[in-house]
């Protein structure tokens, strides 16, 4: 046990996620929110481009930039909350 913490439960893996806006080197993402039975803040989220993390975010939407056009990428989340406990990872989509 890590002392101080109170919740153990991770987040469920978020779904849906799909594209919803692609131009010219950028993608803007999005899905639909976790829950988390252990009761912790969350909505915070890890975005990962080809299983590198790009940067963490509270919103339900996240813009990839400085894409090579005509090149596959691969991008999937991760939830975490308060507590640090890390879902598992969303299906991964395709970006173009």
């Amino acid at each position: 046990r890590t002392p101080g913490k109170t919740d153990f439960d991770p987040p469920t893996a978020p779904r849906g996620l799909h594209i919803v806006g692609n131009t010219n080197g950028a993608v803007t993402i999005a899905w639909n929110a976790s829950t988390d039975a252990g009761g912790a803040v969350l909505n915070h989220y890890v975005v990962y481009l080809d299983g590198i993390d790009q940067r963490a975010t509270t919103e339900i939407t996240y813009r990839l930039e400085r894409l090579t056009p005509g090149r596959e990428y691969k991008s999937e989340l991760r939830a975490f909350d308060n507590q640090y406990n890390f879902s598992s990872a969303s299906i991964h989509v395709s970006v173009h």
